[in-house]
């Protein structure tokens, strides 16, 4: 299904009824933010993207409620919105170099912060739904003469617009497109959080590639669904990371949802099943700006942890 109001484009995942839990996730694709834009510019057209596809998703729960379909597996309210890596202030060397270099004054990049922060948390209240967004976090606010560190980070807000959970990036990248440590250290925590009876764990882009980090989300946090917010362009690893999702999927027995801008050099949002086959095949954005909608379901879950063994060696292990 093709929705089309402001550049949203929308796919809606069906699924079979059950008496569980069910999550409702808005992976966004926006474009990159350009030179000529501001970071509060972007983070409100990444504003207006949300809002559409809360609205437009709305319209298509009315006529199915007036058709009688009220069961589970038809798309509903948006419970959790997911922004790309470092959206919307950006992912770029010149977006790094113009905040983070050493003669520019961090109490700009906080005023970004602060106001970034405050179009999301009412975004989220509009909506009535969880926002996950990008943004440049702190190690150290640099005080008594020391220097601030820099991470790659990712914040959650509840749908009431208060913070409840960031992750900064464990694992940065240095190959392809990418040059992180010239601006960023690692993190060294992995989060999680709880939403709609479902528990959500974050990574970062480049994190995919190292398999003990999903592992232990999956296991020691239970995480039920995996977000992965990137900045993937098309290089010499653009090919890779299909095979990284659907891996990263089947072996935890998780959903794994894949987020990037849009563009011609970017693209591929992504929503993989814990299980893929020719059957169950991932559902994914082209390179356009767009809303991709799906809804993950707890029986699923339960059907595939029952029936392959991936999830029971996962607790075997330990995890």
């Amino acid at each position: 299904m093709r929705l089309t109001p402001s550049l949203l484009v929308a796919f809606f995942i069906s699924v079979m009824p059950y008496p569980g839990a069910s999550l409702t996730i808005g992976a966004v694709q926006p474009a990159l933010r350009s030179a000529s834009t501001s970071p509060l510019e972007s983070a409100r057209h990444c504003a207006r993207l949300m809002r559409d596809a809360a609205a437009a998703n709305a319209v298509v729960k009315t006529e199915h409620e007036a058709e009688g379909e009220t069961e589970g597996g038809k798309p509903g309210n948006i419970d959790l919105f997911v922004l790309p890596e470092l959206c919307p202030i950006g992912y770029s060397e010149s977006t790094f170099d113009e905040y983070l270099a050493g003669a520019v004054d961090s109490s700009v990049l906080d005023d970004i912060n602060r106001d970034i922060e405050k179009v999301m948390s009412e975004t989220a209240q509009e909506t009535g739904a969880y926002v996950c967004y990008g943004a440049i976090g702190t190690k150290d606010d640099g005080g008594d003469g020391g220097k601030r560190e820099w991470t790659i980070r990712q914040i959650v807000l509840d749908d009431k617009g208060t913070r409840v959970a960031h992750y900064d990036k464990i694992h940065l990248c240095d190959y392809g497109d990418c040059a992180e440590t010239r601006y960023f250290v690692p993190g060294s925590e992995t989060v999680s959080f709880n939403c709609c009876g479902l528990k959500v764990g974050v990574i970062i882009c480049a994190d995919m590639r190292n398999p003990s980090l999903s592992r232990e989300l999956a296991g020691r946090h239970g995480a039920d669904v995996i977000l992965q917010p990137a900045a993937f362009s098309r290089d010499v690893s653009f090919r890779t990371w299909r095979s990284f999702r659907e891996t990263r999927a089947v072996e935890n027995s998780v959903y794994f949802v894949g987020v990037n801008y849009a563009g011609e050099y970017y693209g591929d949002t992504t929503l993989v099943e814990p299980w893929v086959d020719e059957h169950h095949e991932p559902t994914s954005l082209g390179m356009g700006e767009g809303v991709l909608v799906g809804t993950l379901q707890g029986n699923v879950l339960d059907t595939i942890r029952k029936s392959f063994p991936y999830y029971q060696q996962l607790q075997r292990e330990g995890w």
